[in-house]
């Protein structure tokens, strides 16, 4: 298994010469990442085209983790939604949704309560 440094956003896998070799039935391969923070950075540069931007990606972190919202929770809701759209998603489309996200569920980092 070829391995990535921490951080990459690369999938952690065979190489693509062992994946065409691997017969799983016509399905897309299944991919893993080293973190959920390095999916969030694939899913940005596959969904947007451009590769993610560091402060994006501290933003959408520092928010969710305010509102005790794991990551994994908000890249299970917004994948998706980027399925659905008309067109091709922005970075403000995830920034956006993280900070609506969860919107009728959101709590509050224990630090921040009066």
């Amino acid at each position: 298994m070829a391995a990535y440094p921490h951080g990459t956003g690369r999938p952690i896998g065979n190489s693509p010469k062992n994946d065409d070799d691997r017969d799983n039935g016509g399905q897309a391969p299944v991919v893993k990442y080293f973190s959920d923070r390095d999916e969030l950075i694939a899913l940005i540069a596959q969904s947007t085209g451009q590769d993610a931007d560091a402060h994006l990606v501290s933003k959408i972190t520092e928010m969710l983790e305010l509102r005790l919202v794991p990551l994994r929770e908000y890249l299970d809701d917004i994948r998706p939604r980027l399925g659905r759209l008309s067109e091709r998603a922005g970075p403000g489309f995830f920034y956006t949704h993280a900070r609506t996200f969860p919107s009728a569920t959101a709590k509050v980092h224990p630090s921040l309560s009066a």
